[in-house]
């Protein structure tokens, strides 16, 4: 499964910034649907804000954590250290575009 399809699967959250973001997800048509976190952070970085990041971050490590019912990367695989530098790129990204303006 697809990171996209995994968050289109998921009931509402009681965590109120996970479900924001859940919501934010499920309505944009154009979410990649892709498990890839660079494509993910690099589509996402200017469209969400810090509380946003922060919880797709979080759900993008627990769907990591989903093998092997996901569709992460191979090279992610069982590499925590390289998927958790890979999921703050979307900080990096956030911090280094002046057009970022949360």
């Amino acid at each position: 499964m697809t990171f996209k399809t995994y968050i289109q699967e998921l009931p509402e959250q009681e965590d109120g910034s996970i479900q924001k973001f859940l919501e934010f997800a499920k309505n944009d048509k154009d979410l990649p649907d892709t498990s890839d976190p660079i494509k993910l952070c690099e589509y996402l970085y200017l469209k969400l804000s810090p509380e946003l990041t922060l919880a797709f971050q979080k759900m993008f490590l627990f769907f990591a954590q989903l093998e092997p019912n996901n569709d992460l990367p191979k090279m992610y695989v069982g590499n925590q250290p390289l998927l958790l530098n890979v999921v703050n790129k979307i900080v990096d990204l956030q911090n280094n575009d002046p057009e970022y303006v949360f």
